[in-house]
């Protein structure tokens, strides 16, 4: 096998990898949108897995010799990518898989992003509950066993109810 072919080979491991990442974040997103806490937390964990399997093929990815020479950073490895790729024997295809997995890649990135603010959304809707629980949220008046209005601030009065 060529380093054309082992290289080829890598990047459909890393498209498959990234294509399970991609199902993960969108199983993550109909969690979020369900606000269903335990498929939130297992789906996360599913995503997080696959992020790792994904980023040790990355590791394991191959390299022409003379890339490695040169030190190729990881900031710049699609430039890398794109210079090896430059010199093998079947550069057509693995341009193509580079750019099935750049595709991947933004659709990952913006599908992340958005699962992101997803979980902002809850997170400030579970403060605000907190904080009208905890009586943070303007002055609620409550009323005491007498019947009379109560407006102590007590952090811990749902304890006490």
């Amino acid at each position: 096998m060529t380093s054309g072919e082992y290289l080829a080979q890598a990047l459909r491991a890393e498209i498959t990898a990234l294509e399970n990442v991609l199902t993960h974040l969108e199983a993550e997103q109909r969690a979020l949108r369900g606000a269903d806490a335990q498929q939130i937390e297992s789906a996360a964990r599913a995503k997080d897995a696959a992020v790792r399997a994904l980023s040790s093929l990355q590791q394991q990815r191959p390299t022409v010799a003379a890339e490695s020479a040169e030190g190729a950073s990881p900031n710049h490895a699609d430039g890398a990518l794109s210079r090896q790729i430059a010199g093998l024997d079947n550069s057509a295809e693995n341009r193509g898989l580079q750019a099935r997995l750049i595709a991947l890649g933004e659709q990952c990135s913006e599908l992340n992003a958005a699962n992101g603010l997803l979980i902002d959304r809850l997170a400030e809707h579970t403060r605000s509950a907190l904080r009208v629980l905890r009586q943070q949220d303007g002055d609620p008046r409550l009323y005491s066993g007498t019947g009379g209005a109560d407006s102590t601030r007590d952090s811990q009065s749902l304890g006490k109810a």
